[in-house]
């Protein structure tokens, strides 16, 4: 095999930024397809409404096999595009464990804990396979869980499987999350609380940034670019 020898200098331009956002329902997580540049959203929730003032390419999927073709399509058309958003991994989830109790090694709840151990193996395929996309901005939505970790009360990605849902964050550069206060002012979650565990692998940002309906992502964006 011929090594290849590269630089991480300038690593966010060249192979884009791996995001998961968390936030609750009506936060704002797929309004911010509006301001990723040239960009195509994989749905599988159908909630494009908020963008009907903007082009935004997208590709609905409703089963784990037009997942597959969706990933394809954007894997080889990935110069077309800045950033890719998938919405949601959440529903994503739920979309796959309604395909596998379908199978018939699944129909019997004594296999519940093969389907589990199967569900995990495809998430995590697929939480990876997008992460891997080179040249292209991901963008993973999640819905929010409280869950209690130990003594804490965590935020956590919701998604039906305790190892999927405490791995996720792991595999992604910058996971954030969209927090409304009582007076209905938003903002974005970059860093470790007691709450959720933020992150920002960039080391550019700081522990909170204003969300405005407009900018989005774009300001987070140039931080890390450094542009």
């Amino acid at each position: 095999m011929a090594i290849e020898v590269t630089s991480t200098k300038g690593a966010a331009n060249r192979s884009g930024i791996k995001m998961l956002v968390v936030g609750p329902s009506g936060s704002g997580k797929t309004n911010l397809a509006r301001s990723t540049g040239k960009t195509i959203i994989i749905s599988a929730e159908g909630g494009d409404l908020t963008l009907n003032d903007v082009a935004v390419d997208s590709i609905r999927v409703t089963n784990l096999s037009e997942l597959k073709e969706a990933f394809a399509y954007v894997r080889d058309h990935t110069a077309d595009y800045d950033t890719v958003v998938i919405d949601s991994i959440t529903e994503i989830g739920e979309m796959v464990v309604a395909d596998l109790k379908k199978e018939p090694e699944f129909a019997s709840m004594k296999d519940s804990m093969k389907l589990w151990m199967r569900f995990t193996d495809i998430m995590l395929a697929i939480a990876k396979s997008f992460r891997d996309l080179d040249g292209i901005n991901v963008l993973i939505l999640a819905l929010p869980e409280n869950v209690k970790v130990g003594y804490d009360d965590k935020i956590l990605p919701l998604i039906p499987a305790k190892k999927v849902q405490a791995k996720l964050g792991s595999l992604y550069d910058e996971v954030f999350l969209i927090k409304i206060d009582e007076e209905g002012n938003r903002e974005f979650v970059c860093a470790p609380t007691g709450e959720f565990d933020g992150k920002d692998r960039s080391s550019k940002l700081p522990q909170t940034m204003e969300y405005d309906k407009e900018k989005g992502l774009k300001p987070i964006f140039e931080m890390i670019k450094g542009e």
